[in-house]
This record gives C-alpha cells, sequence and structure tokens, in this order.
C-alpha cells in the first residue's frame, strides 16, 4: 500500500496512506484516522454515545474487527480491535 508508516517502539503507529481520487473524497484533505483498542464493549458504548453515525465492518481474513465514526466535519474515524 502506498505512503508511510510512523512506528512507535518498533510497532507500526501511523500510517500516512495517499491516494488519488477525483469524485469520492469527504471534505478536507484528510479522509480517515485510525486507531486500536483493547476493550470493545466499553469503544462501543463511548463511540455510541457520541451521537455520530457509527458502523461495524472488518479486515478479512486478519482477525480484526472495525468500528468507523463520522464526525461532522467529514471525518471518518476508524477504532481497530482483535477479534
Amino acid at each position: 500500500m502506498p505512503g508511510h508508516w510512523l512506528y512507535l517502539d518498533g510497532h507500526p503507529a501511523i500510517h500516512l496512506n495517499i491516494v488519488e481520487r477525483q469524485n469520492d473524497f469527504p471534505q478536507g484533505m484528510l479522509n480517515h484516522a485510525a486507531f486500536a483498542f483493547f476493550d470493545r464493549d466499553d469503544a462501543i458504548k463511548r463511540a455510541t454515545a457520541t451521537g455520530f453515525r457509527i458502523e461495524h465492518d472488518q479486515i478479512p481474513g486478519a482477525g480484526i474487527g472495525q468500528i468507523f465514526v463520522y464526525g461532522p466535519e467529514g471525518i471518518r474515524i476508524e477504532l481497530q480491535y482483535r477479534q
């Protein structure tokens, strides 16, 4: 995947992905930010409490679940957890 990884203590922490799109990109320069967490139930509870739209998904074959939270400014926050 194009882009760059930033590492923290030898572990990938932030992925900067550069893509070219013309029609389906949200407002602004940033598509989304992703974060990993450990307590799935707490993360879902907190994401739901924001009142913003949330979606659930998974990365096929990776054993990683995803929660996407869509903010009012058009930025999507991705929360990942091990299934």
